[in-house]
């Protein structure tokens, strides 16, 4: 072989192992960004909550519930086992059996059902 078509033969296969360990380099990135979390996949699932994301009011709301109401404090207790009192920042109280805690603070009162954003819950007490 002629020394040429050994030049040209060396310089096509770097070339091709350039390109081959730029796309293995490629796909490293992009399983790194999607285990590790990149700022801009980051930047885009957040994007997508606050478009998904209803409205959220700012007050307790009621529930219209297909439960029976309670008449009494000791109805709920004998239902839900323990009863709780929780304060909340802007000086409500509420008495009731709490059925769930997420982001919404959701509980049974004689008055009906409440659902409660979790940042005004100030301070809960469980009465036995």
């Amino acid at each position: 072989m002629k020394k040429s078509s050994k030049r040209i033969i060396s310089a096509v296969i770097i070339f091709v192992i350039l390109i081959a360990g730029g796309f293995i380099l490629n796909r490293c990135n992009e399983k790194r960004a999607s285990v590790n979390g990149s700022p801009s996949a980051d930047i885009r699932d957040r994007e997508e909550k606050l478009q998904l994301t209803p409205i959220i009011e700012k007050n307790s709301t009621p529930i219209k519930s297909t439960t029976a109401k309670f008449k009494t404090s000791e109805d709920i207790k004998l239902k839900y086992g323990k009863l709780e009192e929780v304060f909340l920042y802007n000086g409500k109280r509420y008495e009731g059996a709490v059925i769930s805690i997420n982001e919404f603070y959701t509980i049974v009162t004689v008055d009906g059902t409440f659902k409660i954003p979790m940042q005004q819950v100030k301070l809960r007490n469980i009465i036995r």
